[in-house]
């Protein structure tokens, strides 16, 4: 994938450029998988919107061939703002509050999205 940051191993440094999300995932109980474990690499990727970020996320997530009892990632980070969204096994982006991002904020880039109110 074109925009991967970093792996589980590095520490992220400062990003001023982009959103960076979060891909990783965890054993499913119900395969009689553990829990504990993930399944598959834990990888950061950089996006310079929310919708591309939901693409990186559902890439992965049929790459690795995981259903929805393994995703736990998805976590979008704002350079400035930190934590702004989390986007779901389907690839819909959540704002902090679990409402939807409206569609028009989707395809902004990092820097243009407004972010007074993350969490409303």
């Amino acid at each position: 994938m074109q925009h991967f940051l970093i792996n589980k191993k590095n520490k992220l440094e400062t990003i001023n450029y982009a959103f960076a999300v979060v891909c990783k995932s965890l054993g499913n109980p119900v395969y009689l998988q553990n829990e504990l474990e993930s399944v598959s690499p834990e990888n950061m990727f950089s996006s310079n919107t929310l919708d591309e970020a939901s693409k990186i996320c559902r890439e992965y997530i049929l790459n690795f061939n995981l259903g929805g009892g393994n995703w736990a990632g998805g976590q979008v980070y704002h350079p400035k703002k930190g934590l702004i969204a989390n986007i779901s096994f389907n690839g819909k982006v959540w704002k902090l509050n679990n409402t939807k991002y409206p569609n028009e904020d989707l395809k902004k880039q990092w820097n243009q999205l407004e972010l007074n109110n993350i969490i409303d």
